[in-house]
């Protein structure tokens, strides 16, 4: 090589020993080498932030990725694996903040702003998670899960009699259960109750469902 001493061929290295079962420890080496030695230190955070997101060490992962977030405001990835490394530790409003941030500064993917419904709810704006929600329906294929935030957001909203149509059409969909989380019968039962306290004609039916 005519550089051997090059960044690049140091995140070469780093990760090609990525790709081995027990090379974590020479991968994090060979990218704390090309740290030193590259201007593009936002790339290189996101690799080490990487390999402790992987290692699930969530508060090294968030270390490194706010650096990579700090060497390059523009670059967008970051801001996503921020997001995803908040996600992990359950602090929802802060993966919606930087979500909102990788939204701002990427081609908003279907896959992103579902993502982002998701952390609406998570984070507890239920209005601004069945508005977005019913948004992504309209551009893009629905899929069960879809109806299960806004199932939920209707639910936390009190708009009962919806909150019953989506987690219905949710069922629907997932026709072989393989989608279903205990959660699902759970706020499914919360409607019924709901329905049943506001109904008085169906009541009965309500709580017999619930």
């Amino acid at each position: 090589l005519a550089n051997p001493n090059a960044a690049e061929v140091f995140l070469a290295l780093g990760d090609a020993y990525l790709k081995l079962q027990t090379g974590g420890g020479e991968a994090m080496t060979n990218y704390e080498e090309a740290l030193a030695k590259t201007n593009d230190k936002s790339l290189v955070y996101s690799k080490i932030g990487s390999l402790w997101y992987q290692a699930r060490n969530y508060e090294r992962a968030l270390e490194n990725y706010e650096h990579a977030k700090n060497a390059d405001p523009q670059n967008p990835m970051p801001y996503k694996d921020l997001a995803d490394a908040y996600y992990r530790i359950n602090k929802f409003e802060l993966a919606k903040q930087n979500t909102e941030k990788y939204l701002a500064l990427s081609d908003k993917t279907v896959d992103d702003q579902v993502q982002y419904a998701n952390l609406l709810f998570l984070s507890k704006h239920y209005k601004e998670a069945e508005t977005k929600m019913n948004e992504v329906m309209k551009v893009a294929t629905k899929k069960s899960y879809m109806y299960r935030v806004l199932g939920y957001s209707q639910y936390e909203t009190k708009d009962y009699t919806n909150a019953l149509s989506s987690m219905q059409q949710f069922f629907k969909m997932d026709k072989d259960n393989t989608g279903i989380i205990s959660s699902d019968y759970l706020y499914t039962g919360r409607i019924f109750t709901a329905l049943a306290a506001t109904d008085s004609s169906k009541a009965a039916a309500y709580a017999d469902s619930a």
